[in-house]
């Protein structure tokens, strides 16, 4: 099954705004709520729009890797927080607990009357 005109002119638009929906459906005169019926009922339309946001993705990942190649730091930093984790560049959070801890486990018993006829 093909895509519709509309579907199409939507799928067109979310590669011009880089697959952010509400400026695509403005731009293509569609509302919000039949973009996302379309993207419920419709595999094929699903798919194509799919295709869009990993299209904004890789745009947004080379500006990303221009940065890093240009020597900004803060670029580094985040690609080894999102990228590096098995080689050990996570951040995390110690505590260190001074002090007495107490558990309270309370147990609740619910009776119930039981009526013998």
């Amino acid at each position: 099954m093909a895509l519709t005109h509309r579907k199409r002119r939507l799928i067109e638009a979310l590669k011009m705004h880089h697959g952010i929906i509400t400026p695509a459906c403005e731009s293509a005169g569609v509302s919000r709520k039949t973009y996302y019926n379309w993207m419920h009922a419709d595999d094929e339309f699903k798919k194509a729009a799919a295709e869009q946001y990993d299209i904004a993705l890789d745009f947004v990942e080379s500006k990303l890797f221009n940065n890093i190649e240009a020597g900004n730091i803060l670029s580094q930093i985040f690609y080894l927080k999102c990228k590096g984790k098995e080689r050990g560049y996570v951040e995390r959070t110690e505590s260190d607990i001074n002090g007495n801890l107490t558990l309270a486990i309370t147990k609740r018993i619910i009776t119930e009357k039981i009526d013998d006829k």
